[in-house]
């Protein structure tokens, strides 16, 4: 059975059952699916053990052997733990995490993993913290940016001016455009859903 496989098993059965699901998600044999897998569990675990479930998370994610993947699953058990009310928490992991996302060399890489980071905590206090580094991360790679066009059109849902001015300091280009466009329209974007 696949990794990806072990890992839907354990989220699906998460709802239900913690304990089986904790079983099943220690089992995955790859560390980014085994956090994934054991960032269900945590988000539907019983609270007295939201938290150690999502740290246990956390360190399975840092298991793996390529830095993107280190920092880009933490995703899911940082969200985890904004979902059950345990905010204070997922921020203290963030320093950290930061600041392993420095060493991704690929410039692609480190957006996409700090998009992921920004998109787990919105709209909580948290995501400021990772809002500036992910946007001086938006430059010299082809994604630059559509990716800030995305966060400008997420941003409008709580702060309709950080947006504008995020979108205004954007380079000339048409995902520029088609932000400042959509913006005047109205037009807003939800951030990713981690858990259904």
């Amino acid at each position: 059975m696949s990794a990806t496989n072990q890992r839907d098993i354990a989220m699906r059965v998460a709802k239900t059952d913690f304990k089986k699901a904790l079983v099943l998600a220690r089992k995955v044999s790859e560390s980014w699916f085994r956090c994934q897998a054991l960032a269900g569990a945590a988000r539907y675990a019983p609270d007295e053990h939201v938290v150690k479930t999502a740290e246990e998370a956390i360190s399975a994610a840092f298991t793996a052997t390529d830095v993107y993947q280190k920092v880009a699953a933490t995703a899911w058990p940082l969200r985890a733990l904004i979902e059950r009310k345990q905010e204070q928490k997922a921020i203290q992991s963030l320093p950290k995490i930061l600041e392993l996302s420095a060493q991704i060399e690929n410039p692609i890489s480190r957006t996409d993993a700090l998009f992921l980071l920004w998109k787990a905590f919105f709209p909580v206090e948290g995501h400021k913290s990772i809002l500036d580094p992910l946007v001086k991360s938006c430059t010299g790679h082809w994604k630059a940016d559509y990716i800030l066009r995305q966060i400008v059109m997420i941003l409008a849902f709580v702060d309709t001016v950080a947006a504008q001015e995020l979108a205004a300091s954007m380079p000339e280009s048409k995902y520029k455009r088609q932000a400042e466009k959509r913006l005047g329209e109205g037009q807003k974007e939800q951030a990713r859903q981690f858990y259904r």
